[in-house]
């Protein structure tokens, strides 16, 4: 699946930009006058109208070959909402969308924020283990995946996305991590992982993922959401109109069918 592109700094999107989201119930009024009401879960949209200021001739190239491959209205691609946190169970390790390997998961713990959802990911095992979660946007896409992390004991741990990986060093003290960019060029989902060495505990809290290069205000997030992959353009035409040598501006709209 082609998937909507990026600007070269990273992100899909500048400020400000407009997000309108719409559901549809539908209403059947029986003989005796009592009406039914059911939710269209198919027929939601969301609306994005975006301006872009300053793009670089090569941004306008990218722009301009996408919504020609996407023939205007005409074809679909994914989407990932900016303003959400993609990760599913940010501050609950306990959902199905979290593997863990044979890794305990102990929850109600002290946050760094004075709140009790901090998670102890224990590792008895002779050898590194992970905590992972995978969700669906491609290895090519930018990303930025974060969470506050410690351990009583020094311990190195690796933050990964696909291939890719970085190491950090938590100790007694909460602090943000983050491992920032693209996975796997060729993958059509990314796993982000945090992996425990052997025989090691760390206190995790608000993990949060974001088509963005670099962690923005923490988001809690219970359910997975934000990845649209029926996603099109909602214009025909594509106006580019420059505005001082090498530079570009230009509006997009965009729809998102749930």
């Amino acid at each position: 699946m082609s998937w909507y592109p990026q600007l070269r700094s990273g992100s899909s999107v500048q400020l400000p930009f407009t997000r309108r989201r719409k559901w549809r119930r539908i209403e059947n009024a029986l003989e005796s006058g009592e009406l039914v009401y059911l939710d269209d879960t198919h027929g939601g949209v969301v609306r994005w109208q975006m301006t872009y200021e300053l793009l670089s001739d090569s941004e306008v190239s990218d722009l301009k070959s996408f919504f020609m491959a996407a023939r205007g209205k005409y074809g679909t691609f994914g989407f990932a909402d900016p303003l959400v946190n993609l990760a599913g169970g940010s501050e609950d390790l306990s959902r199905t969308e979290w593997s863990a390997g044979t890794m305990s998961r102990t929850g109600s713990n002290a946050d760094p924020v004075g709140g009790t959802s901090a998670w102890l990911v224990s590792n008895s095992s002779a050898g590194m283990q992970e905590l992972q979660q995978t969700i669906q946007v491609p290895g090519a896409v930018c990303c930025c995946f974060s969470f506050w992390v410690r351990s009583l004991a020094s311990a190195a741990v690796v933050i990964r996305r696909d291939s890719v990986t970085t190491t950090v060093n938590a100790n007694s003290n909460w602090r943000r991590v983050w491992l920032s960019g693209t996975g796997s060029l060729a993958s059509a989902a990314s796993t982000f992982a945090v992996q425990v060495p052997a025989g090691a505990s760390i206190e995790v809290w608000g993990f949060q993922i974001e088509t963005q290069p670099f962690p923005g205000k923490y988001m809690a997030a219970t359910v997975p959401a934000g990845v649209y992959l029926n996603t099109s353009f909602d214009q025909d035409e594509l106006e580019i109109v420059a505005t001082a040598p090498g530079l570009s501006s230009c509006n997009v709209k965009l729809i998102s069918r749930l």
